[in-house]
C-alpha cells in the first residue's frame, strides 16, 4: 500500500490567464468610477425657476414674427422647449454653479424656453417711408408691455416702459425656465400698447390684432386726395359782411385724408370705426377791409374747425402757429365708408369794439373716392 502524499501542489496560471487577470485589474476600477459618475447629478449650470440666462445668439429660437404698433414693431422668436443648451451659446454668470464645461439645463420639473425679442422702428413700406404716419418711435411716450404666457405662467419681457426708451436698448435673447409639460403650442406672447393687447401664437405665427388689424395691410394706411370746388383752395366769407378779406389772402394747401386705426391723443378707434386725419396748411388772413378800404387786424389766431360728411372733428391740432399754420383735423368715421366732403371753417375775431367783431370764412373740399 502506497503511503498518502500530503504535499500541496501549487497552481500555475498560463500566460493567457495572466493577461486576463491584469486586464481585469485595470478595467474594473474604471467601470466602477463610471458607475459612480453616472449615478451622480448631471453637470452644468442649472437655471432655477424665476431666473433667466442670456443667450449669446438666437440660434435656439424659432422663426421671427412681428407684432406691429402704430410707431414701432415688436419682433419675437420663441423656440421649442429644450432640456439643455450648450454652454458656449449662453452668457453664464461667474462663478458658474456646477461644472462650467457642462450644458445649461433646467431644474427638476422644468424645461428651458429660448426667447428672443426686439423693438424697433416701423411699420414701414420702404426704407424711409412710414406706412402709418404718426409719432416716430424715438419720440413715442406711450407705454408698452410684452408678456410671455407659458401654460399658467406669465413672464414679463417688457413691463410699463415707454416705447422710445425700449427702442434704444430693445433687444434680448434668453433661456426662460417653464413647467416641464409646456409645449410650443401652449405659448403665447401678449403685446399691450395704449390699452390694446395683441396676442401672438409663436407656434403657428397667428396674431389676434383686434383694432390694430389695419397696421398689417401691405399697402399701408389708405389715403384719399382732396380738391377744392371751383378752383384753388381759398377761404371765403360764408355770408355777406361789412369786412372782406384781401384777394391775396385766404388760400391754403390740402394734404390727403388718411385713415388710421390709432391716434396719439384719441387712442384706438372703436370697433367698425377709423380715424380720418386731414392735414392742411393755412395762411393767416392778417386783416380785413371794408368798402372804404378801412383796415382792421385780427385779434389773436383764428379758430379752425370742420366737418367731414357732416361729422364734427374730434380733435383739431396746430403744429405750427405763425403767419402760416399747419393744422390737423381728426374725425371718427365708418371704416367701410370713403369720406366725400370736408367743410372747413375759420373764425376770425377783429380788433376794436366796432361790430361785427367776428368774420367766419368757409370752404368745401371734395375728396377723391378713388373711382
Amino acid at each position: 500500500m502506497t503511503p498518502t502524499d500530503t504535499t500541496t501542489r501549487r497552481w500555475t496560471a498560463t500566460p493567457t490567464q495572466r493577461r486576463i487577470m491584469v486586464t481585469a485589474l485595470v478595467v474594473i476600477p474604471f467601470l466602477a468610477l463610471g458607475l459612480v459618475v453616472a449615478l451622480q447629478d448631471p453637470t452644468g449650470h442649472v437655471v432655477a425657476a424665476g431666473e433667466d440666462v442670456e443667450l449669446t445668439d438666437a440660434v435656439h429660437s424659432g422663426p421671427t414674427h412681428e407684432v406691429r404698433l402704430p410707431s414701432s414693431t415688436v419682433s419675437i422668436r420663441v423656440g421649442a422647449p429644450t432640456d439643455e443648451v450648450d454652454e458656449d451659446a449662453a452668457d453664464l454668470p461667474a462663478p458658474t454653479d456646477g461644472d462650467p464645461d457642462g450644458p445649461v439645463r433646467p431644474d427638476d420639473g422644468q424645461t428651458l424656453l429660448p426667447v428672443t425679442w426686439s423693438l424697433g422702428t416701423g411699420p414701414t413700406i420702404g426704407p424711409d417711408e412710414s406706412a402709418f404716419p404718426g409719432v416716430p418711435a424715438d419720440e413715442d411716450e406711450t407705454e408698452v408691455d410684452v408678456t410671455l404666457v407659458a401654460g399658467d405662467e406669465e413672464i414679463e419681457l417688457v413691463e410699463d416702459r415707454q416705447v422710445r426708451s425700449v427702442v434704444s436698448d430693445g433687444r434680448a435673447s434668453s433661456l426662460l425656465p417653464v413647467d416641464e409639460g409646456v409645449e410650443l403650442s401652449d405659448v403665447t406672447v401678449q403685446v399691450t400698447y395704449d390699452g390694446l393687447t395683441q396676442v401672438l401664437s409663436p407656434g403657428s405665427g397667428e396674431i389676434d390684432s383686434g383694432a390694430a388689424a389695419p397696421l398689417y395691410e401691405d399697402e399701408g394706411a389708405p389715403s384719399h386726395e382732396m380738391s377744392c370746388t371751383g378752383g384753388p383752395c381759398r377761404l371765403e366769407a360764408d355770408e355777406p359782411s361789412t369786412w372782406r378779406l384781401s384777394r391775396d389772402r385766404g388760400e391754403f394747401e390740402t394734404g390727403a385724408v388718411t385713415m388710421l386705426p390709432h391716434h396719439a391723443e384719441l387712442g384706438w378707434a372703436d370697433e367698425g370705426r377709423t380715424w380720418a386725419v386731414v392735414d392742411l396748411t393755412l395762411s393767416d388772413p392778417g386783416s380785413f377791409y371794408d368798402e372804404d378800404d378801412e383796415r382792421r387786424s385780427i385779434d389773436g389766431l383764428p379758430t379752425i374747425d370742420g366737418t367731414l360728411d357732416g361729422v364734427e372733428a374730434e380733435d383739431v391740432t396746430r403744429t405750427r402757429e405763425s403767419l402760416t399754420s399747419d393744422v390737423t383735423l381728426t374725425f371718427a368715421v365708418d371704416s367701410d365708408e370713403t369720406p366725400q366732403r370736408l367743410v372747413l371753417t375759420q373764425e376770425n375775431t377783429l380788433e376794436g369794439k366796432e361790430r361785427p367783431r367776428t368774420v367766419t370764412l368757409r370752404e368745401e373740399i371734395e375728396i377723391d373716392d378713388g373711382r
